[in-house]
């Protein structure tokens, strides 16, 4: 006999709570270890959601730390999902080596996400990096491929996938200078400004946060020390020889006015590899849609992990 429509409505509730409610017997809280990267350099790893659950690995980007995928710990994809972060070389609870070598060297980073992927125990994740860590993930792919990879999502980043164009400077070289000097300084007091203004222009530029999370941005500048940055910069950024390597699907989620990274060279990117797709967050003038939009970001990462996961499929 066919059930009314209310019932049939009913049924299916109480089979998505059945559902949910054995992702959570499944779920784990965040836990924190520690293993080695390229170098012997002590990493940090926090790991956490429905460990049976298709394997997701978060990279952060320049002056980061597993912090910033906070809003990811209390999501619903973590219920269905087994998720994991690390600190980079250089930020967060990690090692932070005094010599250049230790950061221009693209080897050591792509070790340490190799090291990454096995201490989480994810098997073939999806791997989402953020900004400056989409250099840092092209890195791994140049060294190991992509035969431990599922698919990849670069979120305000190009990767270094487009050969950028130089562009006309927004400040006098002076400034620039005096500027870059500030965000380096071994004087604390002038670093923590530069810190405070670095949150306020670029990671939080879609509006106010509460007090905690500004400080919780600032922590994670101030955790990056002041000789790391400039070998920071020194660290390669084309990969445009890479294209014809990369044969898994990619998705790039994008501010529409990220000032950071120019959404037309990530739109170019997008278009030179063969299974790649362009998200943009329209009127986005910032830099972390994952913070301020972690819904949103979540269903779209869902979406394209079921969809790679679908693809895999014999």
């Amino acid at each position: 006999m066919k059930l009314p429509t209310f019932m049939r409505a009913l049924r299916m509730s109480w089979l998505a709570l059945l559902t949910l409610a054995g992702a959570a017997a499944h779920a784990v809280e965040p836990v924190t270890s520690t293993f080695r990267g390229g170098g012997e350099v002590p990493l940090v790893l926090t790991s956490w959601g429905n460990q049976d659950g298709p394997g997701v690995l978060l990279v952060h980007g320049f002056l980061g730390s597993a912090l910033l995928w906070r809003q990811q710990h209390d999501s619903t994809m973590a219920q269905t999902h087994a998720m994991a972060a690390f600190d980079l070389r250089g930020h967060g609870a990690s090692g932070k080596p005094w010599n250049r070598e230790a950061y221009v060297d693209t080897r050591v980073w792509a070790q340490d996400v190799d090291a990454a992927i096995r201490e989480s125990g994810l098997e073939r994740p999806v791997i989402v990096a953020w900004s400056y860590g989409g250099y840092f993930l092209m890195n791994y792919l140049r060294h190991y491929g992509t035969s431990a990879v599922s698919g990849i999502v670069l979120v305000g980043s190009d990767g270094g996938l487009v050969r950028r164009e130089p562009t006309a400077a927004a400040v006098d070289e002076e400034t620039a200078q005096q500027r870059r000097a500030a965000s380096s300084s071994p004087d604390l007091q002038v670093i923590t400004r530069w810190n405070a203004a670095y949150v306020a222009d670029v990671l939080a530029r879609d509006g106010p946060l509460p007090p905690a999370e500004m400080e919780l941005l600032r922590l994670t500048l101030g955790l990056v020390p002041h000789y790391v940055r400039p070998f920071l910069r020194e660290h390669r950024t084309d990969n445009t020889d890479l294209l014809e390597q990369i044969d898994v699907p990619v998705l790039f989620i994008h501010g529409e006015k990220d000032l950071s990274v120019p959404l037309a060279t990530v739109r170019e990117a997008a278009g030179r590899l063969q299974n790649a797709r362009l998200g943009v967050y329209e009127g986005v003038y910032g830099h972390l849609p994952f913070w301020y939009w972690p819904k949103r970001f979540e269903e779209d990462l869902e979406r394209f992990i079921a969809e790679v996961h679908h693809d895999r499929e014999p």
